[in-house]
């Protein structure tokens, strides 16, 4: 089974993350969540993660520091970034610095009350 982690400075987003989708369905497993890009990277250095989900807008490190260090290591995850911002200037960042896909959090909140 693949590992996720999940990355964001809001606990309501984290939790919804865990919730909204069966992940295990899907083959993954929740390996943990962080409260920022710092964060992350302890879990990241611990444990071989496939997929991060990550805040773009985060206090300590953001997801675009966040990225940077995981464009060092060796093996990298897939990333998605979440931004709560439709801020173009962010979306370029987070492709250019090898985002899978960039999705806005008032998405997730309204998949969240569908369900």
């Amino acid at each position: 089974m693949k590992k996720l982690l999940i990355v964001d400075d809001d606990a309501l987003i984290r939790a919804t993350l865990h919730t909204i989708v069966d992940w295990n369905e899907l083959g993954y497993e929740v390996a943990g969540d962080a409260q920022n890009g710092e964060q992350a990277l302890q879990i990241l250095k611990k444990e071989q993660i496939d997929l991060v989900f990550t805040d773009m807008k985060m206090p300590v490190m953001d997801g675009i520091g966040l990225m940077q260090q995981i464009n060092q290591m060796e093996k990298k995850p897939q990333i998605v970034a979440l931004s709560g911002y439709d801020d173009f200037s962010l979306v370029r960042s987070a492709f250019k610095l090898g985002a899978f896909d960039y999705v806005l959090k008032e998405d997730i909140c309204e998949r969240a009350l569908l369900n």
